[in-house]
């Protein structure tokens, strides 16, 4: 949810290099948002810095083979919020790529983690049950993989106006194109006409699942449905803004009701057992790969050091912080 806030943080820091008027800002603005992707989830950092190296790529190829003179790009205003993020983030992405050999990640990857086993039905982008379960091979996922259906009749609305209207100002007509192509190869990589894609670039099983890409195709739905209205007219926009809004509160509120209630004690979820082997081996990437894992309850290691040359104090203890000072001989 983190790294989803900053994406329009980054997007904006990228296209505002192209308007000369907001550069600088737009460049700290990006950076911060770039930033924020790589420190709030490693994957989505993958997924925002890998194609966006191929956009640029392709609109490099594509000017060199049109041949047409077009303003000039400021490319570095363009790269300068990826590449000092990616400074400003190295004391965590660098230690985790090269140090990975001594965690079990690679691990994370085939299984029931594996991509091929994970791609989206297009019927369950326009609607598909909530509930609060994984996600299975076929089409019967425990959880939700819909857009929004208001959010794509906007979005769909806002296609159709990009082609009827097309002497909007520049401005808006780049957004709007950014924000079809965002979506358009978002929801593509979530489906299974993208497998070929996905295996050619191995890296990519490190994603695990394509439905990752949902968060990308909301961001771009969302540019593209705000921008279909923005006309000149301020009392028009301010209120086709508070009517969609509301509707999508008021038809997704049902949503917000949880699915069941426990009825066990809160102690049951801090017990010992629980604690230390059932949440433990949920996600145990971050362990050495030559750690022999529990496979039952019983095989937990419950022992403390015992060696009396040892003398730990506890200098201080939180739930979820504990801090010691051990002196040895």
């Amino acid at each position: 949810f983190w790294a989803y806030g900053f994406f329009p943080l980054f997007l904006y820091g990228v296209l505002g290099a192209l308007e000369k008027k907001k550069r600088k800002q737009a460049a700290i603005v990006g950076i911060l948002g770039a930033s924020g992707i790589i420190l709030s989830h490693t994957v989505s950092g993958f997924i925002v810095f890998l194609f966006f190296g191929l956009a640029l790529v392709g609109i490099w190829v594509g000017l060199m083979v049109w041949k047409k003179k077009t303003a000039p790009i400021p490319w570095t205003y363009v790269l300068l919020p990826p590449l000092v993020a990616l400074g400003l983030t190295a004391f965590f992405w660098l230690p985790a790529m090269s140090e990975m050999k001594y965690t079990s990640v690679s691990g994370q990857i085939g299984g029931a983690a594996n991509f091929l086993d994970h791609f989206v039905c297009p019927g369950q982008l326009w609607d598909s049950p909530w509930g609060f379960g994984g996600s299975v091979p076929g089409c019967t996922d425990g959880l939700s993989f819909k857009l929004g259906k208001i959010q794509l009749l906007a979005g769909l609305g806002a296609a159709f106006l990009w082609f009827w209207q097309r002497k909007k100002p520049r401005g808006q007509m780049m957004y709007l194109s950014v924000g079809i192509g965002i979506t358009f190869v978002s929801i593509a990589m979530m489906l299974s006409l993208s497998r070929s894609f996905w295996q050619m670039i191995g890296p990519m099983a490190y994603i695990q699942y394509p439905w990752r890409f949902l968060a990308f195709a909301v961001g771009g739905l969302s540019l593209v449905g705000a921008l279909a209205w923005a006309g000149k007219n301020n009392v028009v926009r301010f209120a086709w803004a508070v009517f969609v809004a509301a509707l999508i509160v008021v038809v997704n509120a049902r949503l917000f009701l949880p699915q069941f209630t426990y009825t066990r004690p809160t102690a049951f979820f801090t017990s010992g057992n629980e604690v230390r082997y059932r949440v433990s081996k949920i996600s145990d990437e971050y362990l050495p790969p030559q750690l022999v894992r529990p496979t039952r309850p019983s095989e937990v290691v419950r022992s403390t050091i015992s060696d009396s040359t040892l003398n730990p104090v506890v200098m201080k203890q939180t739930d979820t912080y504990e801090q010691f000072r051990v002196t040895v001989s």
